[in-house]
C-alpha cells in the first residue's frame, strides 16, 4: 500500500521485482534455523545481488551478520556474540585500520607498473634503475562523459636525470603523446588530445625508461577544471591500495574512487553540501515524488511525513537506551500456542530490531556510496529493497508513543493512512 512503491513497482524498471525479492531475502535470513532453510537463503541472495539488482547486495554483509551474531533461542530471535567472535572482530577492525594507513612511497590514486615506488619528496617519482617503469590513471563516467569532443591538455612538470619522460592521454579511439627531457632543473611540457565524441574512459600516464625523474601533472579541460587524482603527487597512498583498486575493477566505481574517498578530497564544504541536499531529496522521494520526478506531493504531505519520520526515530533511540530493544508486536515466536507474537523482556528480546537496524544500515551504505566525490541521482526508490526491516523500525519507532491499551488501533491508524495516500496519489499523479 505504500504509493511510492506502488507506483514504482509498476514501472519499466524491475524495481517490482528487486522489492519482492528483498523482502522474501530479509525475512528469510530472520527466520533460517535449519541447514536447508540457509541453503535456500544463500540461493535467493546470490541469485539476488547478481541477476537481479545491485541494490540487493546490502543482504550480503547482513547474511554474514546473520551467521555470526545473530541465533534463535527459543522462539525470539537474540544477538550473541561468541567470545571467540569478539577476537575475530577485533582482528576485523586492526586490519581495516592498517589497510587506511599510509604509505608514503605510493602517490594516491596512481597505478604503479614496474615498480614499487611512485612518489618521493611530495611529488611523483620514477626509477628506472632495474628497467621501464610508469604510472598512470583512468578517469571514467560522467567526468569524461560530459567533457566527450572537448580539448584536454597534459601539463608536466619534470625534472631529473639520465632519461626522458614520456606522456600520453588517451580513450577508445586514440590518443596523443610527448617526450619531456629530465635536467637540475623543472621542465614544463605539454600534451594536447581533444576526446572522441564517444569517449567514456580516458587514461592518462607518464614512463620512464632510464634514469630517475620527479613529476608534477595536470590535466585540465577547455575551462580550467583539474580532471586528476593527486596529479602532483602531494597525497600518499594507503597500504591498501592493491585490495581497493582490485575492488574498483570489481564493483561499478571510477577509477581512483578509494583515493579520492580515505584522503579527503570529497569532504570540502561544498561537498558536504551537496550531500545535504542529495539526502533530502531522497527523503522525499522515499515518501512520494511521482512522474519521474515531476510530480510531488503537496507541501503539507512532506511536512506529515517529517513528523512521523521524527516520531519514529526518536522512538527508536528511546527504546535503545531504555534497553526497551524488543517491541512486543514484532517478537516473532515459533511455539504453539503463543499466537504468533509475545510481550517483549527488555534488550534481550531485541535481536529482531537490532537486525533490522542492521539491514538499514548496510542499505544506507549501499546508496549514500555512489554519490560520494561523484554525481548521484537523489531517488529514494534506492532504498526500497530494504522496505520490510524500514517496516520494522517506523512501526518500533511508533508504537513507543501509543499507550498500551490503544496500541492495537495502531495498524488500524497506519491502515487508514496508507489508503488515504493512496487516494491522493490518484489526484497527485
Amino acid at each position: 500500500l505504500w504509493p511510492m512503491a506502488g507506483f514504482i513497482g509498476s514501472s519499466v524498471n524491475n524495481d517490482g521485482l528487486t522489492m519482492l525479492w528483498g523482502a522474501l531475502g530479509f525475512a528469510g535470513l530472520v527466520l533460517a534455523r535449519s541447514a536447508v532453510g540457509w541453503m535456500w537463503v544463500v540461493v535467493w541472495l546470490l541469485v539476488g545481488g547478481v541477476v537481479v539488482d545491485a541494490g540487493l547486495l546490502y543482504l550480503w554483509p547482513l547474511m554474514g551478520m546473520r551467521a555470526l551474531f545473530f541465533a534463535w533461542d527459543g522462539h525470539r530471535l537474540r544477538l550473541r556474540v561468541r567470545p571467540g567472535w569478539k577476537g575475530v572482530m577485533l582482528a576485523g577492525l586492526v586490519l581495516g585500520l592498517v589497510l587506511v594507513l599510509p604509505q608514503p612511497r605510493w602517490a594516491a590514486g596512481w597505478r604503479r607498473d614496474g615498480t614499487g615506488v611512485s612518489r618521493e619528496a611530495g611529488t611523483l617519482y620514477l626509477d628506472a634503475e632495474g628497467g621501464s617503469v610508469q604510472v598512470r590513471q583512468i578517469r571514467s563516467g560522467l567526468l569524461v562523459l560530459r567533457r566527450a569532443g572537448e580539448e584536454v591538455v597534459l601539463r608536466a612538470q619534470v625534472r631529473g636525470r639520465d632519461g626522458e619522460v614520456h606522456l600520453w592521454v588517451r580513450d577508445e579511439d586514440g590518443g596523443a603523446e610527448g617526450m619531456c627531457p629530465t635536467g637540475d632543473d623543472w621542465t614544463e611540457c605539454e600534451v594536447r588530445y581533444r576526446l572522441a565524441a564517444g569517449a567514456h574512459g580516458l587514461r592518462v600516464g607518464a614512463r620512464l625508461d632510464q634514469g630517475k625523474a620527479w613529476l608534477r601533472l595536470s590535466l585540465r579541460d577547455d575551462e580550467g577544471w583539474e580532471l586528476l587524482i593527486n596529479g602532483r603527487g602531494r597525497w600518499p597512498g594507503v597500504w591498501g591500495d592493491p585490495l581497493f583498486t582490485w575492488l574498483e575493477r570489481k564493483l561499478p566505481l571510477p577509477a581512483g574512487y578509494f583515493s579520492q574517498l580515505l584522503l579527503g578530497s570529497v569532504w570540502d564544504v561544498p561537498s558536504l553540501i551537496r550531500y545535504g541536499v542529495y539526502l533530502g531529496l531522497a527523503w522525499v522521494g522515499f515518501w512520494g515524488w511521482f512522474g519521474w520526478l515531476t510530480r510531488p506531493w503537496p507541501w503539507w504531505v512532506y511536512g506529515g511525513a517529517a513528523v512521523v519520520s521524527v516520531l519514529a526515530a526518536w522512538g527508536i533511540m528511546r527504546r535503545l537506551i531504555s534497553g526497551q530493544a524488543g517491541p512486543r508486536a514484532l517478537e516473532l515466536s515459533s511455539q504453539e500456542g503463543t499466537g504468533g507474537a509475545r510481550e517483549g523482556h527488555g534488550a534481550e528480546d531485541g535481536g529482531i530490531v537490532l537486525f533490522a537496524l542492521a539491514a538499514v544500515g548496510w542499505m544506507g551504505v549501499l546508496v549514500v556510496l555512489p554519490m560520494l566525490g561523484q554525481d548521484w541521482q537523489p531517488q529514494g526508490r534506492y532504498v526500497f529493497p530494504a522496505l520490510v526491516p524500514l517496516a520494522v523500525l517506523m512501526w518500533m519507532g511508533w508504537e513507543v508513543w501509543v499507550p498500551r491499551r490503544w496500541r492495537g488501533w495502531l495498524g488500524v491508524s497506519v491502515m487508514v493512512g496508507l489508503l488515504v495516500l493512496n487516494g491522493l496519489g490518484w489526484w497527485v499523479v
